[in-house]
C-alpha cells in the first residue's frame, strides 16, 4: 500500500513535469535558466519521494524486490508494477485521463548498472522500439553508439551523485538533433547511487526555429546596419564634397560670386569676403548692386548682368571699378551663366585683377621704346606665348611688323614646328625653376627660312613677385656659324696635316734609318777590326756623329708619339738604384772623356722597389744627365734622389746638378719649350734638337710629378723632378754589413768633396770607420801612424799625384790592401783592385769583401765559376731585306753572332723559301717592294704557326703604334733599325732558348 502511496505520489510529480513541459512550449529553450526553473523543482520532489519509498521499503528490497515495490526481472521481463499499471486504467496516473496522448517529453528511470527500469512511451517512440522490450536491458544495447558515447560523459557524472541539467547534439541523418537533458541520482541511505532519472525533451524544432529567428534577425540587423552605414557614407561624402568645394573654392586667389534672376548673391568665395571686406553672412541673399561705390558703377554691373541672362551667353569686361576705398583698379570679370537643378539661371563670376599686368605692360612698353634701339632680337610673351612685345630689330631679321606679330602666339610665328617641343620645354623649365635659360634655338623667318640665334630667356614679374611672361634677347648666329664652319674646315684641314705630317715623319725615319742602318752597322763592324790609330779615330767620328743623328730622329719621333698623345706608360716593380746607375752608365763614356766626376745618392726615405715605368724614368734622367755632360767641360754630374709621403704615395724626388756654363735668366722660361734652346751660339756649338726637356716634361707630368730648374750662369745647374710612385714590400738585395767589414779603419783619398762625402756615409753604413783626406801627403801620413785596414785611393787627385800615391803606399804597407778608384776608359796597373766611377754600392761592397783580410767569410766564399756556354746548333734563319746594304750589314752581324742567314728580297720570296727549306726565325723587314713583311706575315700565319716558326720585325719605322701593328699581323718580335749587335743577339737569344727547351 505504501508502495502504492509513493506511485501515485511520482506519478503525480510526473503529471505536474508535464503540465510544466507543456508550458515550456512557450519557452525558450536555449534559455537554459528557464528549462532549470521549471524542471528542476518537481523532479527534486520525485527524488525525495522515491528517497522515502525506499527507506520505508527496505523490507521488500531484503525479499529481492525493486526499492519502488517492483518485482526482480530478467533482461526481457518487466516489472509487476508497471505492469499492473499497464492492466489497471484506473490505477494507471502515468497519463491523464482527458489526454491518452504519450508525454512531449521522454522520462526514463535507470540503474545503477546501467539497465532500464522504466521507460515512458515517447522515449520508445523516439528510438522506434516498444517500452515492454527495453526494461531491464542495458542502455548501450539500446542506444545507438553515437548517442551513447554522448551520454556517457553525463551519466558518469550523475552516478558520482552530481546532478546534470545539459544541453547535447549528436547527428541523425543528415542533420543535427537537440536535446535538453537533466539527471537526478537517485540515492540510498549511505549516499550512493543506486538509480538516477533522465527527462530528455527534443528541442531540435525550436533550437532551428530560434536558430532560423536569430538568423534572420541578424541578417535584418546586418542589412540595417549596412544601410545605415551607406546613408553614413553617403552623406559624409555629401559633406566632404561640399567641404572640398568650399575648400577649392575658396582656396581660388580670384573672387568669385554666384548671383541669381534677382541679382542677389547666393554663393561667395573668401576671396570675395576679403575684396568686399565683409563677411559672408553678411554679403549672401543681398543684391551685389548695393556693394558699389558709386551708383555709375551699381548701374553698370546691373546691366552687364542682364545682359548674360537675357543672351546666355559668357562675357569677359575689362573695367575700372573701386569695391573698397582707395584707387581704383583695373579688373576683368568674367560672367558665365548656368542653370542649377530646379531649372533656374545663375550667373558665376569671376574677378581678377590685372592692376600689376596692365603696370608690368606699360613698363614693358616704356623699356620696349628703350629697346627699339637695340640690334638684337627682343620678344616678350605672356605665360600662354601670346606675343606682347617685337622691337624693330625683330622686324628686320624675322620680317613680321609688329603688328603682325603681336598679339599671335609663337608657335604661329617665329618657332618652326620642329622646335615646338624644345620651346614648350624651356617656357615650362622658366615657369617651374623662375630662373633663366640660355642656349641656341632658331627662329623661322616670315618668309620660311630659319635662323640660328643665341637665346636668352628672362621671367617678367610683376609687383608681387609673380610670374606673368617671358622675355627672350637673341643674338643674331649667323655670322659666328659661318666662322664656325671654317673653323672646322680648317680643324680638318689640320687634321689632314697632321697625318700627312705623320706619314712624312714614318717615311722619313724609314728613309732615314735605312741608309743609317748601313752607316752605323758598318762602323760598329769595323771597329771590331784591327785598325790603325788614324783610321780608329776616323771610324769613330763617323759613329759618334751616326750616333747624334739618331739621337735628333729619337727626339723627333718622341715628341711626335706625345703630340699625337699616343706614349702609354707601363706599370712594372723595379729598383729605384739600379734605374739610376743605368741612367749614369748611359752617359759614363763621355763624362769620362771630359774628365768629370760622376755620383750619386740615394737617401734612405727612398723605398728600394716601386711600381712604375722604368724605361720613361730612365729616359727623363738620361736626357738631364746627358745636358749636364754636354754643357758641363769641367766640375762633376751629381744624382741625388730622396722620398716623402704624401696622401698615401711616394713622392719621389730626382735632382741632376752639374758645375756647366749654367743657364740666363731670361732664358730659363723657354727651357721646357719644344725647339726652344739657350742662344743660337749654344745650339751652334753643343748641337740638338731643342726636344729634350720638352719630352722629359711631359713624361714627368704623365707620370703625376713636376719639373722644374735653378741655375745661374757660369755656377752650373740643378734640374728637379718629382714623380707618384706606390712602394713595393718585396725586399731589393741591396749590400750589408758583414763581420769582417765592422770596425775596419779606411782611409779615403779623394779630393771630390761629392765623392768622399758619399763614399764616406756608404762606408758608415757598413759599420766601418772612415778617415778622409784629400792631400797625398796627409795620406801618406796617416797610414805610417797606423791604424789603417784598407785605403781607397781615387787616381785622378788633382795634382796628378794618383799613380805615385799608389805605388808610394804599396811600397810603404806592402801588406795593406789598397782600392783604386779610377775614370771609364783609364788604364790601371797591374796587380790592383780598382772599381769604375761612378761608384755603386754593391760593386763597392762586392770589392772591399775580396781584398779585405782575416776574413772567414772570405775562406768559405769562392769566386763564381765562369760556365762555358754550351754550344749550341745555329738557329735556321730567314733574312728578308730588300736594301742591299742593310742586308749585308745584317748578315755580318749574323755571321759575327755565329748564325748563318739565307736572304730573300721581297715577300714572295720569303713564302716561295718557306715552301722550299725548314726555317726556325725570320727576320721580316717590313717596307719590300711586291709584298711588304705585313702581308707576308698575315699569308704565313695560315700555314706556320707561332709554335713553328718565329717572326721577328726589322723596320725603320718607329712611330706610334708600329710594333703593334707587327704584332698583330702575327709577328712575335720587333727591332728598330738601324741595327745593333747587341739588339739582333739578345732577341735571337731568346727564341734560342725556346728552341733549345723543346
Amino acid at each position: 500500500m505504501n508502495c502504492r502511496i509513493a506511485s501515485n505520489e511520482v506519478l503525480s510529480l510526473i503529471s505536474d513535469i508535464q503540465d510544466r513541459l507543456n508550458d515550456l512550449k512557450k519557452w525558450d529553450f536555449s534559455d537554459k535558466s528557464n528549462s532549470e526553473e521549471i524542471l528542476y523543482d518537481p523532479l527534486r520532489q520525485a527524488k525525495a519521494v522515491f528517497d522515502s519509498l525506499l527507506a520505508n521499503d527496505s523490507a521488500n528490497a531484503q525479499n529481492n524486490e525493486s526499492p519502488l515495490g517492483l518485482q526482480p526481472h530478467l533482461k526481457d521481463e518487466k516489472p509487476k508494477s508497471f505492469q499492473s499499471a499497464e492492466q489497471d486504467p484506473e490505477e494507471n496516473t502515468m497519463a491523464p485521463a482527458s489526454d491518452n496522448r504519450p508525454l512531449p517529453f521522454m522520462l526514463v528511470h535507470i540503474s545503477s548498472d546501467q539497465r532500464y527500469l522504466f521507460v515512458n512511451q515517447s522515449y520508445a517512440n523516439w528510438l522506434g522500439l516498444d517500452s515492454s522490450e527495453m526494461v531491464g536491458r542495458h542502455i548501450s544495447d539500446i542506444l545507438p553508439e553515437e548517442i551513447y558515447q554522448t551520454y556517457l560523459p553525463l551519466i558518469q557524472r550523475v552516478l558520482s551523485g552530481e546532478e546534470v541539467i545539459s544541453c547535447i547534439t549528436f547527428p541523425s541523418g543528415d542533420r543535427l538533433k537537440y536535446q535538453d537533458i537533466t539527471l537526478i541520482p537517485q540515492l540510498d541511505e549511505s549516499g550512493s547511487t543506486i538509480a538516477y532519472f533522465a527527462v530528455i525533451k527534443d528541442i531540435t524544432d525550436h533550437k532551428l526555429n530560434d536558430d532560423e529567428l536569430r538568423r534572420s534577425k541578424m541578417e535584418l540587423e546586418e542589412r540595417v546596419a549596412w544601410r545605415t552605414k551607406e546613408l553614413e557614407l553617403a552623406n559624409s561624402a555629401l559633406e566632404r564634397s561640399r567641404d572640398y568645394l568650399d575648400m577649392i573654392i575658396n582656396s581660388i586667389s580670384d573672387p568669385i560670386f554666384v548671383i541669381n534672376r534677382e541679382h542677389r548673391l547666393v554663393l561667395v568665395n573668401a576671396a570675395f569676403c576679403r575684396l568686399m571686406s565683409l563677411p559672408k553672412e553678411d554679403l549672401l541673399g543681398e543684391e551685389v548692386h548695393d556693394f558699389c561705390f558709386s551708383r555709375e558703377m551699381a548701374d553698370d554691373h546691373w546691366q552687364r548682368n542682364e545682359e548674360v541672362f537675357n543672351s546666355r551667353r559668357e562675357t569677359v569686361v575689362e573695367e575700372i571699378h573701386s569695391y573698397s576705398p582707395g584707387a581704383p583698379a583695373t579688373v576683368l570679370i568674367k560672367r558665365i551663366p548656368i542653370i542649377d537643378s530646379d531649372g533656374k539661371w545663375l550667373i558665376v563670376g569671376i574677378i581678377r585683377d590685372i592692376t600689376d599686368i596692365k603696370k608690368a605692360q606699360e613698363r614693358i612698353r616704356f623699356q620696349a621704346d628703350l629697346l627699339e634701339q637695340v640690334h638684337n632680337t627682343v620678344i616678350a610673351t605672356d605665360l600662354e606665348g601670346n606675343i606682347i612685345y617685337w622691337n624693330k630689330s625683330a622686324e628686320t631679321l624675322l620680317g613680321w611688323k609688329s603688328e603682325e606679330a603681336m598679339g599671335k602666339n609663337i608657335a604661329e610665328t617665329v618657332v618652326p614646328e620642329w622646335g615646338l617641343d624644345k620651346m614648350n620645354r624651356v617656357i615650362s623649365d622658366l615657369i617651374k625653376d623662375r630662373g633663366n635659360w640660355d642656349g641656341e634655338f632658331y627662329f623661322k623667318k616670315k618668309d620660311g627660312s630659319t635662323v640660328p640665334f643665341h637665346q636668352c630667356f628672362s621671367s617678367i614679374r610683376d609687383g608681387r613677385g609673380e610670374l606673368i611672361g617671358l622675355v627672350g634677347v637673341a643674338v643674331d648666329l649667323t655670322e659666328r656659324k659661318h666662322i664656325e664652319e671654317a673653323l672646322k674646315k680648317a680643324k680638318r684641314e689640320a687634321e689632314e696635316a697632321a697625318r700627312v705630317k705623320s706619314d712624312f715623319l714614318a717615311n722619313m725615319s724609314h728613309e732615314i734609318r735605312t741608309p743609317m742602318n748601313a752607316i752605323i752597322g758598318m762602323t760598329s763592324l769595323l771597329l771590331e777590326e784591327p785598325l790603325t790609330p788614324e783610321q780608329r779615330d776616323c771610324i769613330e767620328v763617323i759613329e759618334t756623329n751616326g750616333d747624334a743623328l739618331l739621337t735628333v730622329i729619337n727626339d723627333i719621333l718622341d715628341f711626335s708619339k706625345m703630340e699625337n698623345n699616343k706614349t702609354v706608360l707601363e706599370e712594372c716593380q723595379f729598383a729605384i738604384a739600379q734605374c739610376v746607375e743605368d741612367s749614369l752608365d748611359l752617359v759614363g763614356i763621355n763624362a769620362a772623356n771630359k774628365g768629370l766626376n760622376l755620383a750619386y745618392s740615394i737617401d734612405k726615405s727612398v723605398p728600394e722597389m716601386i711600381v712604375g715605368d722604368p724605361s720613361k724614368l730612365k729616359q727623363v734622367l738620361g736626357n738631364l744627365l746627358s745636358n749636364a755632360v754636354k754643357f758641363t767641360d769641367k766640375g762633376e754630374v751629381v744624382v741625388t734622389v730622396s722620398a716623402q709621403e704624401v696622401d698615401g704615395d711616394n713622392v719621389i724626388q730626382f735632382e741632376v746638378r752639374d758645375t756647366g756654363i749654367g743657364i740666363p735668366q731670361n732664358r730659363m722660361k723657354l727651357l721646357f719649350l719644344p725647339f726652344s734652346q739657350m742662344e743660337p751660339s749654344t745650339s751652334r756649338l753643343y748641337g740638338g734638337t731643342g726636344l729634350g726637356l720638352a719630352i722629359s716634361k711631359r713624361l714627368v707630368e704623365m707620370m703625376k710629378g713636376r719639373i722644374w730648374a735653378e741655375s745661374s750662369e757660369g755656377t752650373g745647374s740643378s734640374f728637379h723632378f718629382t714623380i707618384r710612385a706606390p712602394a713595393v714590400k718585396l725586399k731589393f738585395d741591396s749590400p750589408a754589413a758583414t763581420s769582417q767589414m765592422i770596425g775596419r779603419r779606411v782611409v779615403i783619398i779623394v779630393d771630390n768633396e761629392t765623392t768622399r762625402r758619399i763614399l764616406c756615409k756608404q762606408i758608415c753604413d757598413w759599420g766601418m770607420i772612415p778617415l778622409t783626406t784629400s792631400s797625398a801627403w796627409e795620406a801618406i801620413q796617416c797610414i805610417q801612424r797606423g791604424g789603417v785596414d784598407i785605403a781607397i785611393l781615387d787616381t785622378d787627385l788633382l795634382d796628378n799625384s794618383g799613380r805615385e800615391l799608389a805605388e808610394e803606399i804599396q811600397r810603404c804597407m806592402r801588406t795593406m790592401p789598397l782600392l783604386l778608384l779610377t775614370t771609364l776608359g783609364k788604364q790601371v796597373p797591374d796587380g790592383y783592385s780598382h772599381l769604375t766611377k761612378p761608384l755603386k754600392p754593391t760593386q763597392l761592397h762586392r770589392a772591399l769583401s775580396d781584398i779585405l783580410p782575416n776574413s772567414s767569410e772570405k775562406e768559405i766564399r769562392k769566386e763564381p765559376v765562369k760556365k762555358e756556354k754550351p754550344q749550341i746548333s745555329p738557329l735556321r734563319i730567314l733574312l728578308a731585306e730588300d736594301d742591299m746594304p742593310s742586308q749585308w750589314v745584317a748578315q755580318k752581324m749574323l755571321k759575327r753572332l755565329g748564325y748563318r742567314a739565307d736572304t730573300a728580297c721581297n715577300g714572295s720570296e720569303v713564302l716561295l723559301a718557306l715552301e722550299q727549306h725548314d726555317f726556325d726565325v725570320v727576320l721580316m723587314d717590313w717596307r719590300m717592294p711586291e709584298m711588304d713583311g705585313l702581308e707576308a706575315t698575315r699569308i704565313i700565319r695560315q700555314r706556320w704557326p707561332k709554335s713553328q716558326l718565329k717572326i721577328i720585325a726589322l723596320t725603320a719605322y718607329a712611330l706610334p703604334g708600329d710594333m703593334e701593328k707587327c704584332l698583330e699581323a702575327g709577328m712575335d718580335g720587333y727591332i728598330s733599325k738601324p741595327l745593333r749587335k747587341e739588339d739582333l743577339a739578345r732577341e735571337l737569344e731568346k727564341y734560342q732558348r725556346d728552341s733549345t727547351s723543346v
